[in-house]
């Protein structure tokens, strides 16, 4: 069974953003309605978007552009 972490974001650009540590994929959910999925993310990765004070300078500096992304919807 998967395990699923998910956090609430109080963000510009993010709403939500789970993980699922087994299959390694971080599912982002933006403000303006885009559903992103991120594949091979290590859980360090997961953890410094959780503690990153700015989820999106996070993302901007260390997934975007580094992982294989899908685009869900929007």
């Amino acid at each position: 069974m998967n395990t699923i972490e998910k956090i609430t974001v109080n963000s510009s650009a993010i709403n939500t953003a789970e993980y699922i540590s087994e299959s390694e994929v971080m599912t982002v959910y933006f403000n303006n309605g885009g559903i992103y999925e991120y594949s091979h993310i290590p859980k360090f990765y997961w953890r410094g978007l959780y503690e990153s004070t700015s989820k999106g300078k996070f993302l901007n500096s260390f997934v975007f552009g580094r992982f294989p992304f899908n685009k869900i919807t929007k």
